[in-house]
């Protein structure tokens, strides 16, 4: 290095000057000299550099002497570690460069290289700020000059050190100077920055320039593809501005060396898993992704406990929309997984005892060093580029934790206790509507129990944890489906189906994936969601991924990714053979190879690991070396899988659209690609199957291999519920027939020869729903109550006050009956105050009847009695002046039936309270409180007693808790438990609400002799034949010599009870009662005469109904006055689960008793026909019309 090139450098002349930015440049770059046509080495010229640092701006000169010299060309050359060094033209036609200076603004020289460090550019998802972050491992292509002038790699070394090493492009190119390696490795040295061209001949060259970043190393293909193609090129490259580094991070611009901020290496594993990869950048210590994940886990864990932390805290701060955390889905995936793993078992995990989990990838990171240290010592700036493979890499994996988080926190909810009562609380009472009916039940959802979203219910369905779960569902499927539906992020996936052999197969794995990702409906995929529960979230929506995936799936896109991953429909048409080409060229657009792909199904073997290059494809073949080996090879069965994925990912789509005339239309669009694609790949398995119309074919020829129902939803004839049935059972047949409703034709099933006409199968296609009736024991109270405020309000307008009072002692006395059998004190009580106002309302009506009009003898006699005197009282001292002087015998009942009934409302008080039954406490005790001041005064003291009475008599009648109320106060979902501590074992809750919710009904119809004869016939071909069905349509109980003519009638059982009559054995006595109905001017009586137990002749059994058939004698007609035999059927019934070997007998029977009544521990009783009780059996009596 000369000092005179500084202090002459302003008046010499004949000097080339090439400004370096920067200062302290390691070795590894030297300016080459060439003649103009780049055939001759100016070696002379070469060695003659001189050069000085400039501290304004700060940068290396490099000068030659110009003297006598015609126009050369500079080539940067690049130190090589294998052979001779790296060469690239730099600058062309060189010549003689005046000093460029100024003595009040910055200046550069004719010929500007700027060095540079490359960047991502990442946008924050929460704030939108622009952040520019270490590039990635991979590939760095810069394109000048009309061709791709340098393939870098980037990698990081085993000292953790940032290194850039260049590719030879050039020993890689044949004669024709086309590109014919694949696989290029990168021989130059290990730099620390890449030397780029910026400015010639005084002009910044602000679009000859182009970079673009790849995960993986193009193929040759892919290189000469974009290189022929200017257009495809600026749509994959992006154009850079190099010359002044800005102070903001801003794509395609130098970013000042002063604003690179102190960052780690890169971990994409790591980042893809948090919502903001610069939380692990930007943090050198290894601790803020450790730190976000507590916080996370705190969350989760407050989420799984439930309580006001759960609301106030957890959920609360999730939702903020300035949360940190708020878009974290792999953070909260792993933390609902570890908690998920606390609860599980141990034995069904198959996990031992001293099995660790796991360990997470953030857990226990050492710490990162600067990689900018160095950069912005010397000065370097950064260059940001885009990185789009990375925003949909990351929007993939952010998509996919979100759907693992919601099926973290359903497991985790499943492993609950109490799960299976939860999900029939959630199912039965949350939803407002069931179907197109309102749901009666929905009365309870906004009671205490299940109206706080933080309560016990809430905590045991998640319904916090996956609210947050559904935000960010939807968050990351959107962003990934905007980036996918986006043409240029597509471009970018061409780099992988550009690629040669098994890697050839990652763009479709990436594809399949993204597909998949979008095609899962987050309403769908939560078991528990229920739109039709008020004010719940999920209302969620995919309909961007919805669009996205329809465009790119559907048969006739021009979506770019559509041609690389289904063969063009023109040129392979479906109603074909698929025929493979003789040659195929990877052209390097990326659109679909099937002779490629047929070539790789026909590997015996997964390709070996030396041989693949994606870490998809990697994934992939080690996943097909450890698969069981069945039908197809391994390979094979992975391609089969891989597409057969994609075209799963279109059956999501298909089932997620309500309208059917829509979903119809759609089917072929979204099915045919996914088909022909298919065939291309496995073609030696499936290559000459062809989708076209039933009658098109030629069937002598051809076989029909399977039927799919797009609309219905039928595969082979079964539904997906049927499937699973069968699979779980280990069902091999399938039988069943199908019938129109009208007429009992048969249209339909398995036996061929009673199949009468194909054409008449449409009409059999009807699908029915079962829904629970709005018959609830909750229902029966409210109308119980509001028929007795009706009956006392018309009472009020016409009785008198002795009067009102009998009623309400009737109403007493009601509530005492069911309690007869009891023998405690309280039912004393009761029966005493009943017996006490029969004899009130007896003395007082008498009293009534006598005083105004004319009464039989009897009735005058008994209202003497009431007026009989008792006790003269003389009122003589100040006790005795309370009682009246005559103290007769109608006011000595009186007060007596008051006294009664204030203890008995006084007791009926305390245990409402002892229940948790506050409300109808407190309408009891004011009962109480109106019957004490009845008894005591008379006058308005006495009526405002009276009104208390009544009101808080009926209104405690109408708040007592029904049995599904107290379920749920008692139950494990409720904060009393001491009542019924055997609703806290999660078998016995279940079996009390399944009880509840059974909606057990019995009703009687008439048997026409049409449905007889069709039931009848159906019998014969299903019994008398040796080759009956699995599941038989009825069983005999009694041969009759004329058995057709004995079915008339038909009693049906109907409830939500699973298994009736199979896994629920029904117990039923079917009385035939013969009874006289007399009918006189009087009106008509029906009076009972005899009671005969009858076996039914038949007994039916089908999906949630049971139908007994038996034959009612004719009843008389009576005509006028008189009398004739009537018959009616008195139905007991109960339902008794069966036991099978080796376990012991339960005691499971419906209906069960009332939630806080224990189960007997002798079940003599409850189980006796004869000694049936009304909790445990279903009585019914049914007139036959």
């Amino acid at each position: 290095m000369s000092g005179e090139l500084s202090e002459h450098k302003a008046c010499e002349d004949q000097k080339l000057f090439i400004q370096v930015m920067g200062k302290e440049h390691p070795e590894g770059h030297r300016f080459v000299f060439y003649d103009r046509t780049d055939q001759q080495e100016q070696e002379a010229l070469t060695a003659r550099v001189e050069e000085e640092d400039l501290p304004e701006p700060l940068s290396r000169i490099h000068g030659w002497t110009w003297k006598d010299q015609p126009e050369r060309n500079v080539w940067l050359e690049i130190a090589s570690e294998e052979g001779a060094p790296i060469r690239v033209p730099l600058f062309r036609r060189v010549q003689q460069t005046p000093w460029q200076e100024h003595p009040q603004r910055t200046v550069w020289q004719h010929h500007v290289v700027q060095p540079v460090m490359p960047l991502a550019l990442w946008q924050s998802l929460l704030d939108g700020n622009k952040h520019a972050l270490p590039a990635r491992p991979g590939y760095l292509y810069v394109h000048y000059q009309g061709a791709i002038w340098r393939e870098i790699e980037i990698a990081m070394s085993e000292s953790g050190q940032w290194e850039f090493r260049d590719v030879d492009l050039a020993q890689h190119r044949d004669n024709a100077g086309e590109y014919a390696d694949n696989h290029r490795p990168s021989v130059g040295k290990p730099l620390v920055e890449i030397w780029l061209p910026a400015r010639q001949d005084l002009s910044w060259l602000s679009s000859e320039v182009k970079v673009a970043f790849s995960d993986v190393q193009w193929s040759a293909p892919r290189l000469n593809y974009l290189e022929a193609n200017p257009t495809v090129l600026n749509q994959r490259f992006q154009s850079v501005s190099l010359q002044a580094p800005a102070q903001t991070v801003s794509s395609g611009r130098l970013l000042a060396a002063e604003q690179l901020s102190a960052q780690r290496e890169r971990c994409p594993g790591l980042e893809w898993q948090i919502a903001h990869p610069p939380l692990w950048t930007e943090d050198l210590t290894g601790q803020a992704v450790t730190s976000r994940y507590a916080e996370i886990e705190t969350e989760q864990q407050q989420l799984d406990a439930g309580g006001p932390e759960a609301v106030n805290v957890a959920w609360n701060n999730a939702k903020k929309p300035d949360s940190p955390s708020r878009l974290e889905a792999g953070l909260r995936a792993a933390a609902a997984e570890a908690i998920t793993q606390s609860h599980r078992d141990t034995a069904a995990s198959g996990a031992s005892d001293g099995e660790e989990n796991t360990p997470l990838p953030w857990k226990d990171a050492p710490a990162g060093s600067d990689v900018f240290e160095d950069a912005r010592q010397r000065q370097i700036p950064g260059l940001v580029i885009d990185d789009p493979m990375f925003e949909l890499r990351h929007a993939l994996v952010q998509t996919q934790q979100s759907q693992g988080y919601l099926s973290a926190l359903l497991e985790r909810c499943a492993s609950r206790p109490h799960y299976r009562s939860a999900i029939m609380v959630q199912k039965r009472l949350m939803p407002e509507r069931i179907g197109d009916q309102d749901n009666p039940l929905h009365e309870f959802a906004d009671g205490e129990v299940l109206g706080y979203r933080a309560g016990k219910f809430h905590t045991a369905v998640a319904t916090l944890a996956r609210d947050i779960a559904h935000d960010l569902w939807e968050a990351h499927q959107t962003r990934l489906a905007d980036y996918l539906g986006d043409a240029s992020y597509q471009r970018v996936l061409a780099d992988y189906f550009s690629l040669e052999g098994g890697d050839y197969l990652s763009g479709f794995e990436i594809a399949q994936q993204c597909f998949t990702a979008l095609s899962l409906d987050p309403q769908r995929a939560d078991t528990l969601l229920n739109q039709d529960i008020a004010n719940q979230f999920g209302r969620s929506h995919a309909r961007a991924a919805q669009r996205t995936l329809l465009a790119l799936l559907e048969d006739g896109s021009r979506e770019p990714l559509h041609a690389m991953c289904f063969p063009d429909s023109e040129t392979y048409p479906v109603e074909q053979p698929f025929s493979l080409p003789e040659e195929e060229a990877n052209d390097g657009s990326g659109t679909f190879r099937p002779l490629a792909l047929a070539n790789e199904s026909q590997r015996s073997q997964p390709p070996a690991s030396d041989e693949l290059y994606t870490l998809e494809v990697s994934i992939l073949a080690a996943m097909a070396r450890t698969s069981a080996t069945g039908e197809l090879k391994r390979w094979t069965n992975a391609l089969d899988t891989l597409f057969g994925k994609i075209a799963e990912s279109g059956n999501n789509l298909l089932a997620q659209v309500a309208d059917e005339s829509q979903r119809t239309a759609m089917a072929a669009r979204l099915y045919l690609p996914s088909f022909n694609a298919s065939r291309g790949a496995l073609h030696a398995l499936i290559g000459d199957l062809t989708f076209q119309p039933l009658g098109s074919v030629d069937m002598s020829r051809k076989v029909l291999l399977g039927v799919e129902d797009v609309a219905s939803g039928l595969t082979f004839g079964l539904d997906k519920a049927e499937r699973e049935y069968l699979a779980r059972n280990n069902q091999r047949q399938f039988y069943g027939e199908v019938y129109r409703t009208q007429d009992n034709k048969l249209l339909g099933g398995t036996n061929k020869q009673r199949l009468r006409s194909m054409q008449e199968v449409g009409e059999a296609r009807e699908v029915r729903f079962v829904f629970a009736d709005a018959d609830s024991q909750a229902a029966k109270m409210v109308r119980r109550g509001r028929t007795q405020i009706g009956w006392a309000e018309r009472g009020a307008e016409v009785i008198k006050l002795p009067y009102i009072l009998v009623v309400a002692e009737a109403m007493n006395l009601w509530q005492s009956l069911p309690a007869l059998r009891e023998l405690e004190l309280k039912t004393g009580v009761s029966l005493a105050a009943a017996v006490v106002d029969l004899t009130l309302a007896t003395l007082n009506l008498s009293d009534y009847i006598a005083k105004r009009h004319q009464a039989p003898r009897p009735i005058v006699y008994v209202s003497e009695i009431s007026q009989k005197v008792l006790i003269r009282n003389s009122q003589t001292n100040i006790v005795s002046r309370l009682f009246p002087s005559l103290i007769r015998v109608n006011w000595s009942v009186t007060k007596a039936s008051g006294l009664l009934l204030a203890i008995s409302m006084t007791w009926e008080a305390v245990g409402r309270f002892d229940e948790g039954d506050t409300d109808a406490g407190i309408a009891f005790a004011a009962a109480a409180i109106g019957a004490t001041l009845l008894m005591v005064f008379s006058g308005p003291v006495g009526w405002i007693g009276l009104a208390l009475l009544l009101g808080g008599s009926i209104s405690g009648i109408w708040l007592t808790d029904g049995p599904v109320e107290q379920w749920l106060k008692h139950g494990p979902f409720g904060d009393q438990r001491d009542d019924a501590p055997w609703l806290l074992d999660p078998e016995e809750a279940y079996y009390r609400l399944q009880s509840l919710l059974a909606n057990i009904q019995v009703s009687i119809r008439r048997v026409s002799p049409v449905e007889r004869d069709a039931l009848l016939a159906r019998l014969g071909q299903t019994h008398d034949r040796p080759s009956g069905t699995t599941s038989p349509l009825g069983r005999l109980w009694q041969a009759q010599p004329n058995l057709q003519q004995g079915i008339n009638t038909a009693i049906e059982v109907r409830s939500a009870l699973p298994g009736m009559g199979v896994e629920l054995q029904d117990v039923a006595a079917l009385s035939l009662v013969r009874g006289e109905r007399s009918v006189s001017p009087a009106g008509s009586i029906w009076e009972r005469r005899s009671s005969t137990r009858v076996p039914p002749l038949l007994t039916q059994l089908a999906s949630h109904c049971i139908t007994y058939f038996v034959h009612t004698p004719k009843s008389e007609r009576v005509y006028g006055f008189g009398s004739g035999d009537v018959y009616r059927w008195d139905i007991q019934l109960q339902f008794r689960e069966t036991t099978r070997p080796p376990l012991l007998p339960n005691r499971r029977i419906f209906p069960a008793p009332p939630p806080l009544e224990e189960m007997p521990s002798d079940m003599t009783e409850v189980l006796s026909l004869e000694d049936a009780t009304d909790d445990y059996w279903i009585k019914e009596t049914l007139d036959v019309s």
